[in-house]
């Protein structure tokens, strides 16, 4: 199997939504903290399938399989900051983070109904420091969808795998969706809640691998 993820090399702060004075560029400002969040951005080639040559029978048989997704999941940080001078009897607050939603926006044409899938769950508590989660972005359930629709296979001894998406004509084999993040940050101290969207992927969707065997 080819794996192929290009990372841009610093960690991408994600647009903010409302940010406020003094915690800088990035920083969301709120009445006893600062919090940013952090998340790799970048490119990456999402292995649609893989295909193995079981030559023990006779005639060759040509197995296929879809391979777990691995370097599509991503890893949300939270970081929590104390501001400076409270007033006295005033602690730095935690933040709860909750309603993640992960949209995808298609480089061309419509939405495929394949990513129309189940959101990451949770809710997360976050003390003054750091918190990472993780969650998965590109699912079996989208590569299994995905699959079922749009790959024909031509066997030739598993050297041939035919992709026909119709995102591009003059390109068929492979369908590109633009990645965001949202989701919901609560100071506990205060109640106050603000919506935080973070664009960080393109995932290029293929058969990235040649023959094994």
């Amino acid at each position: 199997m080819i794996k192929r993820m290009f990372l841009v090399p610093l960690f991408g702060l994600g647009f903010l939504v409302g940010c406020g004075g003094g915690g800088g560029p990035g920083v969301e400002d709120f009445s006893t903290v600062y919090i940013t969040s952090s998340i790799q951005k970048g490119s990456i080639d999402v292995d649609l399938i893989e295909y193995k040559l079981d030559e023990s029978k006779d005639p060759p048989v040509c197995k296929s399989y879809i391979p777990m997704s691995d370097n599509e999941n991503q890893t949300l940080t939270i970081t929590v900051t104390p501001k400076p001078n409270l007033p006295a009897g005033v602690k730095p607050s935690e933040v709860v983070i909750s309603d993640l939603r992960i949209s995808f926006t298609p480089a061309a044409g419509q939405l495929d109904s394949c990513f129309n899938v189940a959101q990451p769950s949770g809710v997360y508590t976050v003390p003054n420091g750091s918190s990472s989660f993780s969650f998965p972005v590109i699912t079996q359930d989208i590569k299994n969808c995905m699959i079922d629709k749009y790959i024909v296979f031509n066997y030739n001894l598993c050297k041939i795998v035919s992709i026909n998406f119709p995102q591009d004509p003059n390109n068929p084999n492979f369908y590109t969706v633009y990645a965001t993040l949202t989701y919901k940050a609560t100071e506990v101290y205060t109640g106050k809640t603000k919506t935080i969207t973070i664009n960080f992927g393109t995932y290029r969707l293929s058969d990235f691998t040649s023959q094994t065997q």
